[in-house]
């Protein structure tokens, strides 16, 4: 059960970062190239990196981009289409 909290909990924060402004400013201003300006490959890499150094499973980073990017498509995507 903790290990699908924490492939979920990740992709959740990796769609929350690129819904916070100033994360996005910063991007916008300083790095505004992948990985940095994309919500998959930024959660894909950060989650192998995070997976790698506290020994968990690094093919469960896959999992964590999926999630992030459909939660941030529908994040930014809420209520248009009613």
């Amino acid at each position: 059960m903790e290990t699908i909290l924490l492939i979920i909990s990740a992709g959740f924060l990796g769609a929350g970062l690129f819904v916070f402004e100033p994360y996005m400013e910063l991007i916008g201003e300083y790095a505004n190239f992948k990985p940095f300006n994309c919500v998959f490959c930024l959660t894909f890499w950060i989650c192998s990196i995070v997976f790698y150094l506290i020994n968990f499973p690094m093919h469960y980073s896959i999992i964590s981009a999926v999630i992030a990017e459909l939660t941030y498509r529908k994040l930014v995507t809420y209520g248009e289409g009613e």
